[in-house]
């Protein structure tokens, strides 16, 4: 029989420890595992029905995040959000949204995604190896979100805090953007952390 339990993508190379220069980590590594991404697409018009559903303000500009009770909404285009959630049964989160803006198109991307959460001193150093964006947090600050470059790769980044970071890219990628972080953060030392 054929297992179905989702697995990470990076579950072979995601081995716990201290990596790169001894002393004290500049940056933590661990994966974002427990939670649901639903990408929604619609007309900002839907403010109010998704503001009903998630309790989360929608983002009308570009780089918002409407963050409340555990959740996060990230703004990706003048029409697009992503929807960070508790974790919930797949489908779940669409057929809710869908109830109540009927007009909007919902997708659960979870299975379709790997996030990596960083945090410590060098965070924003070791991001700014390979991200063309200004990171400094008076340009980049907590509560904002970009979709940029990270090295080759398509990623959203989304500042949780001065030095956290949460960096999400397509699944089939997760490998690259985990071996990516590992060298750049060589030089800082790291934790992988579970």
């Amino acid at each position: 029989m054929v297992d179905a339990t989702p697995r990470s993508a990076i579950a072979d190379q995601f081995i716990p420890g201290r990596y790169g220069v001894a002393g004290n980590p500049g940056v933590t590594i661990s994966e974002v595992r427990d939670r649901t991404l639903v990408h929604l697409a619609a007309d900002p018009a839907i403010a109010d029905s998704v503001k009903s559903t998630t309790g989360l303000d929608l983002p009308t500009h570009a780089g918002g995040v409407g963050v409340g009770d555990g959740q996060r909404l990230c703004w990706l285009g003048p029409d697009q959000w992503l929807l960070k959630t508790a974790p919930a049964p797949f489908g779940e989160w669409e057929q809710r949204l869908a109830e109540e803006a009927p007009a909007g198109a919902y997708n659960d991307v979870t299975h379709g995604r790997t996030t990596l959460r960083l945090s410590g001193v060098n965070v924003r150093d070791i991001l700014a190896k390979g991200c063309p964006l200004d990171l400094h947090p008076a340009a980049f600050s907590s509560g904002q979100c970009a979709q940029s470059l990270l090295g080759h790769l398509n990623v959203l980044l989304d500042c949780i805090a001065e030095d956290v970071f949460e960096v999400t890219v397509t699944r089939s990628y997760g490998a690259d953007l985990f071996e990516w972080l590992r060298e750049a953060a060589a030089e800082y030392g790291f934790e992988i952390s579970t």
